[in-house]
């Protein structure tokens, strides 16, 4: 639109993985058929908050295959890795040492790293605001918190991706207890992100993954907490971020995977596909890059 300073998309949990199991082909095959809608938004950056893989910890062959698919969208990119790309914690390595493994090397030197580059803080300016991403280990184990500080701090309007939330995405149903909040970032990380994020008025929003589920919560009345579901294995969802003078409009479209994930998981109250896709003020609204904590349904 004539309107718009640069277009975002954000997507997340694409769980690439190269073997041949019927699972993976399937999401190898939704991802193929998902690019071109991607591509039609003719958007200025794509960012990506994680688990593009489900065995990238074990294989680096796996991530070479989602940077392959991201380099065919043939747009730039801020790429976070999630759990199945950088090993979060000691914990939850010895639990899943084939999808979780914990790599206890500088980041640089993880298979992450070694593919997606040795910067753990991406910081990317587009229109009136900056984007800025983070790969964050539990403990802050590669000194992450003090870069994104100063990134943060030259109160230029900022969104902060990162692939694990900073509040609870959902109250009931299986998210809470599948994925609680201290299971992968352990030692007052999430909070630290958390008081930090808080801390400056000049950030707006707060992008993550992990969840396989299409969220917005406005934390603190202050900073919109936005979700972008599992591209790959479900929600197929994504976000659109239409950057313009003074707001960030944020539409959602679908991908061409299932759009539901955690059925099995646990009892669902209420409508399973408003779970996964949130409800229309989740997935429809604007927020404005002034007067931070005003949200509005669009």
């Amino acid at each position: 639109m004539k309107d718009d300073l640069a277009r975002i998309i954000h997507i997340s949990d694409l769980h690439v993985a190269g073997g041949g199991a019927v699972s993976e082909l399937a999401v190898m095959s939704d991802l193929r058929d998902t690019a071109e809608a991607l591509r039609s938004h003719q958007a200025d950056l794509i960012v990506v908050t994680g688990d593009l893989t489900s065995y990238g910890t074990v294989s680096k062959a796996d991530l070479r295959l989602a940077k392959s698919w991201l380099d065919s969208l043939g747009c730039p990119v801020v790429v976070v890795p999630g759990n199945h790309d950088l090993g979060a914690n000691h914990s939850r390595s010895v639990l899943s040492p084939d999808t979780e493994r914990y790599e206890d090397v500088v980041f640089g030197n993880t298979h992450f790293g070694s593919v997606f580059g040795k910067s753990m803080v991406h910081v990317t300016r587009l229109g009136n605001i900056q984007i800025v991403g983070i790969a964050l280990r539990s403990g802050d184990a590669d000194a992450v918190l003090s870069e994104l500080e100063r990134a943060i701090a030259n109160q230029i309007p900022t969104v902060v991706a990162g692939h694990y939330p900073i509040v609870q995405v959902r109250d009931t149903g299986p998210l809470p207890k599948v994925q609680p909040m201290d299971g992968w970032l352990e030692e007052g990380t999430v909070t630290r992100l958390r008081d930090m994020i808080l801390g400056y008025n000049n950030v707006i929003a707060y992008l993550c993954g992990h969840v396989h589920a299409s969220t917005a919560r406005l934390i603190d009345g202050s900073v919109m907490q936005i979700s972008a579901g599992g591209l790959g294995p479900g929600p197929s969802v994504y976000r659109l971020y239409r950057v313009q003078e003074g707001s960030l409009v944020v539409e959602t479209h679908f991908g061409a995977g299932p759009l539901g994930f955690w059925e099995s998981f646990g009892q669902i109250d209420g409508c399973p596909l408003e779970y996964h896709l949130g409800a229309s003020d989740e997935r429809s609204f604007t927020v404005e890059l002034v007067g931070r904590g005003r949200h509005l349904p669009s």
